[in-house]
C-alpha cells in the first residue's frame, strides 16, 4: 500500500513538475518528498533544485488570498489594517498607508520599480535577509527556525539565498558578525 501511495505521489509531482520544475509536498511542517526536474539555466549547465527561485507569476496569488482571509475570519487582522501592523521592513509611508485589502486587490501601488526603489522580489529578498541577519546577530534561533520564520523551506534553500546575497554562507556571517559587534535585535540599517 504505501509503494502505490508513493508511485501515486511520484507520478503526480512528475506531472507537475511538467511546468514547475520543483516539487516539493510538506506534511505538517516536514518535507516529505521533494524533487526536482530539468535545468534552471540550459547555458551554464544549472540543474533545478530547490534553493533555486523560480517565477510562478500570480499562480501563488489564490493561495496567499485564501490564507490571508482565514486570518480575517479568525479576527487575527483586519483587512484595514495597515501592512506595517503586521510586516517589518516597509518604509514608514508605506507601512502606514497601504492596508492588507489593497495588496489583496493589487492597488498598493507597490508593484512597480519607483514606488520601492527595486523590483518586488528585490525588495522582498532584502526584507527577508535583513530579518535573517538580525536573527543572526542575536543568536536566539538556530538555521532551521531562520529558515522558516523567513520564509524558506528548509536551511538549505535558506544558505544558498543567503550565500548569493551576501557571498558567505550564513554561519559564516554569524561568526564574523559575533566577533564584529555585540549582539543586538533591530538595528538592522536595512529594517526601517
Amino acid at each position: 500500500m504505501v509503494f502505490e501511495i508513493a508511485s501515486g505521489v511520484r507520478s503526480s509531482c512528475e506531472a507537475l513538475a511538467a511546468n514547475l520544475r520543483v516539487v516539493l509536498l510538506s506534511h505538517r511542517g516536514r518535507t516529505v518528498p521533494s524533487r526536482s526536474y530539468g535545468m534552471a539555466d540550459r547555458e551554464r549547465g544549472i540543474r533545478n533544485h530547490e534553493g533555486i527561485a523560480s517565477s510562478l507569476s500570480s499562480a501563488g496569488k489564490p493561495f496567499g488570498a485564501v490564507a490571508i482571509l482565514q486570518l480575517a475570519q479568525r479576527g487575527e487582522l483586519s483587512l484595514s489594517d495597515t501592512v506595517g501592523a503586521h510586516l517589518k521592513g516597509y518604509a514608514k509611508d508605506i507601512a502606514e498607508q497601504v492596508t492588507i485589502h489593497h495588496l489583496l486587490s493589487g492597488t498598493s501601488g507597490l508593484y512597480t520599480p519607483d514606488v520601492l526603489g527595486q523590483t518586488p522580489i528585490q525588495y522582498l529578498t532584502d526584507w527577508r535577509m535583513a530579518l535573517a541577519r538580525d536573527h543572526l546577530r542575536t543568536g536566539e534561533l538556530g538555521m532551521t527556525s531562520i529558515a522558516r520564520s523567513v520564509g524558506y523551506g528548509s536551511p538549505y534553500a535558506f544558505a544558498a539565498a543567503f550565500r548569493r546575497h551576501h557571498g558567505e554562507p550564513p554561519g559564516a556571517w554569524r561568526q564574523r558578525e559575533s566577533l564584529r559587534t555585540p549582539a543586538v535585535a533591530g538595528d538592522d540599517p536595512h529594517v526601517h
